[in-house]
């Protein structure tokens, strides 16, 4: 007996067999990739927030032993003031308060100002790298400046791209200025045609290595096994189209440019 077509029963049935046993084992197959898949992206996601928690109570703790320092030095200021009052040696005392308790507070001000500017950031992730890594900088006695004059919503990017962007850039300028005799980390940040930019200097010691070396795998100041940074910068950047990223050595400055259009 033979089907329609003409085609052999007896070799037609074994055909069906083994093609529905393939899209079984396709579909197994495709089934088993994509719990692996959500597996993984689980894992990545906890180690992830691993990190972030991890870097976050890293900032905490830097700030808090910064805080016991400035309890202890204050206590000091305290008890020499008193000397100064119970002596009534007052010319002396207008000279202590004018150079090292007005600076000070002069400081203190001037960070707690500059932190106060990253509310006009509405993205959530944006605000939170910014946070963290001013607030480690500023336990590290790095003087901050932040200058945010428009509102920041969500630019045109991947917020997880963006913020590992960012991040980088905020950990080679807080390194580079640490190096310094008077460290300085700057951030800028404002809309553009079309866009936002973000702009970030720090005071850094020229070790003669090129902007075009520094994007190059390896190269670095910092010794082996480092200069990753700008190079995973470039490749992230390279998945986008709209982006546009400058790198520059002015007056004494490292600066990095980053500008997103909206597409």
């Amino acid at each position: 007996m033979t089907l329609a077509a003409g085609i052999d029963e007896d070799r037609y049935y074994p055909l069906v067999g083994l093609i529905a046993l393939y899209m079984v084992l396709t579909i197994v197959s495709v089934t088993i990739i994509l719990v692996s898949t959500k597996k993984n992206f689980e894992q990545l996601q906890k180690i992830k927030d691993f990190n972030t928690l991890k870097e976050y109570t890293d900032t905490l703790e830097a700030t808090y032993n910064n805080l016991r320092s400035f309890k202890h030095d204050y206590v000091n200021i305290l008890s020499t003031l008193a000397v100064f009052i119970d002596e009534k040696r007052y010319d002396e005392l207008d000279t202590f308060f004018h150079q090292n308790i007005m600076p000070l507070s002069r400081d203190l001000t001037q960070n707690n100002a500059s932190l106060a500017n990253l509310s006009r950031i509405k993205n959530l992730e944006l605000k939170s790298i910014f946070y963290s890594k001013l607030l480690l900088a500023t336990s590290k006695n790095i003087e901050i400046t932040v200058d945010i004059p428009d509102e920041i919503e969500k630019p045109n990017i991947d917020a997880m791209d963006l913020s590992r962007i960012l991040g980088i850039y905020l950990d080679n300028a807080i390194e580079a200025a640490l190096e310094t005799d008077h460290p300085a980390l700057n951030v800028h940040s404002c809309s553009i045609d079309n866009g936002i930019l973000f702009m970030i200097s720090n005071s850094f010691i020229d070790h003669g290595i090129s902007v075009s070396q520094m994007y190059k795998k390896g190269i670095s100041s910092k010794g082996e096994d480092r200069g990753l940074g700008l190079y995973n910068v470039a490749t992230i950047l390279a998945k986008y189209d709209n982006t546009f990223t400058e790198t520059s050595m002015e007056n004494g400055l490292f600066i990095q440019k980053l500008q997103i259009f909206s597409k």
